[in-house]
């Protein structure tokens, strides 16, 4: 069973994350970490087998999850303004911010 939605939603998480890390952050929030991306976890069983694509206007992008059954996906402001769709193989069991690099 796919599971498709639009690229604006995965911007639109990311904007709500950030946005609580701004208000956190109070009077410091210029130096305030910025998430750039998300990570789709898929059970362990879909490893190096559960997809993430991406139907652009340049044409279709596919990851595929690694050894740990994980997607990185990193944000990119053509997609956002372009909007495709987005295609789960799979239903992951959590899509979090890409907090890996802050």
């Amino acid at each position: 069973e796919a599971l498709t939605f639009r690229y604006q939603r995965l911007v639109d998480g990311v904007a709500e994350m950030n946005k609580a890390i701004k208000a956190q952050a109070g009077m410091l929030s210029l130096f305030a970490p910025k998430i750039e991306g998300v990570i789709f976890f898929f059970p362990e069983a879909s490893a190096e087998k559960a997809t993430v694509e991406i139907a652009t206007a340049a044409g279709r992008r596919k990851y595929t999850a690694d050894k740990k059954g994980w997607v990185k996906l990193k944000l990119e402001k053509d997609l956002v303004k372009e909007n495709p769709e987005v295609t789960l193989s799979e239903k992951p069991r959590v899509i979090s911010p890409d907090m890996s690099d802050l």
